[in-house]
């Protein structure tokens, strides 16, 4: 279905049989609800009425908050992503460097930020890591950067 609704991707997402669409106001919401139903019946596909939810204001979706056709991060997520603690392992490290990738579009200079981090994730790096303060300065400027959420907006 991604495919097939790529020529709204402007106003639209698709993630498995989700199609969050987003727009400035209700008029133009109005019309783009029109495109992507008009598409999926032109498509064969069914809508589950029951599912659906339309013309909101916000909504949150995969650790996202979609308001007024901006993207931000979902606040719980920052919650949680201000408290981590410094990963010890380098399993642990991948994992947090994941969620951080995940939401790299807000870190302006991301891939800089967290070289220093993701030099601990080579093959030839020891499982349990050697935390020096360079890399206690990008994590925490990683967690610094998400956690001021309203500084990264991203228009949809």
């Amino acid at each position: 279905m991604n495919n097939s609704l790529r020529e709204f991707s402007e106003f639209s997402s698709v993630y498995i049989d989700d199609i969050p669409i987003y727009s400035a106001d209700v008029g133009t919401h109005l019309k783009h609800l029109d495109c992507v139903f008009t598409k999926l019946v032109e498509l064969g596909f069914t809508v589950n009425n029951k599912r659906c939810s339309f013309v909101k204001y916000q909504i949150k979706y995969l650790g996202h908050v979609i308001v007024s056709g901006k993207h931000l991060l979902d606040p719980d997520k920052v919650k949680v992503i201000r408290e981590l603690e410094a990963p010890r392992t380098k399993t642990q490290l991948r994992s947090l460097l994941g969620l951080m990738n995940y939401y790299r579009d807000y870190i302006p200079r991301y891939a800089d930020i967290a070289h220093p981090l993701t030099e601990l994730t080579k093959k030839r790096a020891p499982e349990i890591l050697d935390w020096k303060e360079i890399h206690q300065t990008a994590f925490q400027n990683l967690k610094d950067k998400l956690s001021k959420t309203g500084d990264y907006i991203l228009q949809c």
